[in-house]
């Protein structure tokens, strides 16, 4: 049979974790999926756990990469991989809902113009529910994404994009550190409808090791780039400012960088010299600057 949705994860040293994101797949509601593992050369016995616990079930392919690349590569070698017309991502410490790959389906079929669907997430951590968000998000999503300057409920765990979207707007992008869901957000939000699946959220498991989010300089140096690359489209919109306001945040608070913020906050007020809340922030900084 036919598959009609593929699942990539890219996965790093999960041996103890890589389970619950295979089970939640193996869980599905609907059955017509490859799941595609891209394991990005792990030090530890992540694969081996993998071939001896799912050995016989044929949907599950795992591809081992010879070096380190990053997600960002193993998405995208995943995605040059599968054949179906669908594709859904998920993290190597997260879970899927049970019924977000017929759900997800289902959406896609009744409308053919979305390019991209998103699902709520639900975080956890030891086993207990710690918070949730579910952004139902109407109007100019584009313009949305800059304002806030991150990603759609899940992040990249629980996104189901039609394939031929990649064609149009690329894969994800293997130069940025972080913040590669957002950039691929806003480059998707351009050009196709994005649409929220509700009552699907993915499990978040914020207690596991080796997330980007957990790394200060990966964070902040992600910020950089995407302000860089974005930056005109940023101008476009009218939003340069409040952008280059909060990269400022970032500065003072990840990177420890004060003349680096001052710089970012300058850039804010020349673009827009009656924007208050950067005079405001400029007094702001040293305390996000001493802020552990």
């Amino acid at each position: 049979m036919q598959a009609d949705v593929s699942v990539i994860i890219p996965t790093y040293n999960r041996e103890k974790t890589i389970h619950r994101a295979i089970n939640s797949i193996l869980n599905q509601s609907c059955s017509n999926w490859n799941l595609f593992i891209i394991d990005d050369c792990s030090s530890d016995a992540t694969v081996q756990v993998i071939n001896e616990r799912y050995k016989d079930d044929k949907r599950i392919i795992v591809h081992k990469l010879s070096k380190n690349m990053g997600a960002n590569k193993a998405r995208n070698i995943g995605i040059e991989l599968a054949n179906t017309a669908y594709l859904s991502f998920l993290d190597s410490d997260d879970e899927l809902h049970p019924l977000n790959l017929e759900e997800q389906v289902k959406l896609f079929d009744t409308d053919p113009t979305i390019g991209l669907s998103y699902v709520g997430a639900n975080y956890t951590k030891g086993g207990k529910q710690v918070s949730a968000v579910h952004p139902m998000v109407s109007g100019h999503i584009e313009k949305f994404l800059f304002e806030n300057l991150k990603g759609l409920g899940s992040s990249t765990s629980g996104f189901c994009v039609r394939k031929n979207v990649f064609d149009k707007i690329g894969l994800f992008d293997e130069e940025m550190s972080s913040q590669q869901d957002l950039d691929f957000l806003v480059r998707t939000a351009r050009q196709f409808p994005i649409n929220y699946l509700n009552d699907c959220p993915t499990i978040m498991h914020i207690d596991s090791n080796n997330r980007i989010s957990d790394n200060c300089a990966s964070v902040l140096n992600g910020e950089i780039q995407f302000f860089d690359k974005h930056k005109q489209r940023i101008k476009e919109l009218g939003l340069y400012h409040h952008v280059a306001r909060k990269l400022a945040r970032k500065y003072a608070l990840y990177g420890k960088d004060l003349k680096s913020a001052y710089s970012c906050l300058f850039k804010a007020v020349k673009d827009k010299p009656h924007y208050l809340y950067a005079y405001l922030y400029a007094l702001k900084l040293p305390l996000l600057y001493f802020k552990r």
